[in-house]
């Protein structure tokens, strides 16, 4: 789905994370691409600010802003967020986020599969490709499904 919603964009999208076996970290995803094909590349790791707030919890989350950059994207209710929290695990970390202000965009990733599964209209909500792809694979139907 990511590559249906990603096709007209000039971005690369990696499997990394559906072939890897047992838990996925971030961290590692990050790795593997830096030690493989995107040595050259500019890393760059969108994240909400909903999931910067928890970034502390994350595992190795220091590594992260070695890796990459981080650009967080205001979200409904996390806008106010204090960067400067972040410094409390690695120095100067609120100095290197590159934080995205536009309008909160009230959209989930959790509302739309329970959309789906109430069989309520997602048109609009995700590219045209994805939500096709989604109704042909009956993805998302199971009752409750997050």
């Amino acid at each position: 789905m990511v590559r249906l919603a990603l096709e007209r964009y000039s971005f690369k999208v990696s499997s990394i994370e559906i072939d890897r076996l047992g838990p996925s970290y971030t961290v590692d995803t990050l790795l593997a691409l830096v030690e493989g094909g995107a040595k050259e590349d500019s890393l760059f790791f969108i994240l909400g600010m909903d999931a910067l707030t928890d970034l502390h919890r994350w595992h190795q989350p220091q590594r992260l802003f070695e890796l990459c950059t981080l650009v967080a994207v205001s979200r409904p209710a996390y806008s106010d967020f204090d960067l400067v929290s972040l410094d409390q695990f690695r120095p100067r970390a609120s100095d290197q986020v590159v934080v995205v202000n536009g309008p909160s965009i009230r959209i989930s990733g959790a509302e739309i599969r329970q959309r789906v599964a109430r069989d309520l209209p997602i048109t609009d909500w995700v590219p045209e490709k994805v939500e096709a792809y989604i109704y042909q694979h009956g993805l998302y139907r199971e009752a409750g499904i997050e």
